[in-house]
């Protein structure tokens, strides 16, 4: 993605035999950097000062928690659609949900478009603690009330 769209990129990520093996071949030190795996306060600056969070996610997560914590600092994702992703982003709001890796390089200006504001808003308003924990409270009411009733 990088390469392609002449953007540069940080990798935060673990340094797993996958990285050393797949990714770290690819690494420049100037347009391909690896930051290695960071704290939560290096994840937020990273994040918040990112121009978008890429996520070319291979296998079906539950949850990309990566996610939400890049939009909560009003970071916009591009991100393959692959498990939980099309619940997560909001397309057009939070960020854009693609095919492959070739649609994600050629729909990254969209991306680069969104309002960071309204990403963070909406970050907030779905998985911000007030919302999660409302979300909770009902699904445990939810299943309190379905045991009540056998």
């Amino acid at each position: 993605m990088a390469r392609r769209c002449g953007m540069r990129l940080l990798l935060a990520a673990a340094d797993v035999p996958y990285y050393r093996e797949a990714v770290a071949p690819l690494v420049d030190g100037t347009n391909i950097v690896y930051v290695g795996e960071v704290d939560f306060d290096t994840k937020v600056r990273l994040c918040g000062g990112a121009r978008a969070l890429l996520y070319p996610v291979q296998e079906a997560e539950p949850f990309g928690l990566v996610l939400a914590e890049a939009m909560a600092c009003g970071t916009p994702v591009a991100a393959l659609n692959r498990g939980a992703v099309a619940e997560v982003v909001d397309e057009g709001v939070t960020g854009w949900m693609f095919g492959s890796i070739d649609d994600m390089a050629r729909g990254i200006e969209r991306v680069l478009q969104l309002d960071r504001r309204r990403v963070r808003a909406r970050a907030v308003e779905r998985f911000g603690v007030l919302s999660m924990v409302d979300g909770y409270v009902t699904a445990f009411r939810r299943i309190i009330a379905e045991r009540d009733r056998r």
